[in-house]
């Protein structure tokens, strides 16, 4: 109770059980004044939302496959199902099985916040590799919920092999 016993504070804890509620209401019963009097009847009204749910990956998208002496470029879009934080703190952490990548620094959301561009460069390794994976994690959602753990699935190939070309001079 407050100081003039007019005002009840509690504390609860929510169990974290992945869900969004909106528009949540506390009632409040059974209370007396000093006198013994009951309280009057009050009408509950929306008083907060809870969103303990994590976001996650929905689709993970390349614009070249298979990555080749003639395009090292890898634009990778990567579509949230819900609105992701973007305050540059919680930007999605790109990881490629294979190859060496150098981001160019441009990642971004969309205006809906929930499609992540991010354009990266290949290093020419003269390397052949097949079903590259793009893992995507490090996001949070505009409530600040950790993403759900993605399962990289193969993407695109890399083939940057010199290929030389063989002769064969016959005797005629």
């Amino acid at each position: 109770w407050s100081v003039g016993d007019t005002i009840w504070t509690e504390i609860f804890t929510l169990t974290d059980n992945g869900e969004e509620v909106t528009d949540v209401t506390i009632d409040v019963t059974g209370a007396k004044d000093a006198s013994g009097n009951n309280q009057e009847d009050y009408t509950p009204e929306a008083e907060f939302n809870i969103d303990t749910l994590n976001p996650s990956v929905t689709t993970v998208e390349v614009d070249t496959n298979p990555v080749y002496e003639g395009n090292l470029v890898q634009i990778v879009t990567v579509t949230f199902d819900e609105t992701m934080l973007d305050d540059t703190t919680s930007d999605p952490a790109i990881t490629f099985s294979a190859g060496t990548w150098t981001s160019s620094a441009d990642g971004a959301y969309d205006g809906t916040d929930k499609i992540w561009t991010e354009t990266f460069t290949l290093t020419d390794n003269n390397e052949e590799v097949t079903g590259v994976t793009i893992d995507v994690t490090g996001t949070k959602d505009a409530s600040g919920n950790l993403q759900e753990d993605y399962t990289p699935e193969a993407e695109f190939d890399i083939d940057t092999i010199k290929r030389s070309e063989e002769r064969r001079v016959g005797k005629e």
